[in-house]
């Protein structure tokens, strides 16, 4: 399964049923997945749902990754809640028109700093 293509096929149905009610809590748990609770090895598919919710809610996206970022009780393992890296995540990743190559960079070096292996 490429990176966009079959991988986000697996999570559109679900996302559009969730996103209607329950957006903000889905991405805040992806994000927690992307930040430290998901092995490495499920990180990529973690990515792929963020990117299916950013793409399925563009216009809540951005305040649904602000709350989460903000909430006390989301473990983010190595990266400070407030400074450049959070927001250029929140940037990134709600970015309208991304290229599915620029949203999975800027998702997985939220991860890496999250996960304390930043470049």
């Amino acid at each position: 399964m490429g990176i966009g293509t079959d991988a986000a096929n697996l999570y559109r149905e679900s996302a559009a049923h969730c996103l209607q009610r329950s957006g903000g809590t889905l991405l805040r748990y992806c994000v927690q997945g992307l930040a430290s609770a998901s092995p490495a090895n499920l990180v990529d598919h973690q990515i792929e749902l963020l990117r299916v919710i950013a793409e399925s809610a563009p216009t809540a996206v951005h305040g649904w990754l602000v709350a989460a970022l903000a909430d006390p009780g989301l473990d983010l393992g190595a990266l400070p809640r407030q400074g450049a890296a959070a927001e250029a995540f929140v940037r990134g990743a709600a970015q309208q028109h991304a290229t599915v190559a620029a949203f999975h960079c800027v998702a997985s070096e939220f991860s890496r700093v999250c996960r304390g292996k930043a470049r």
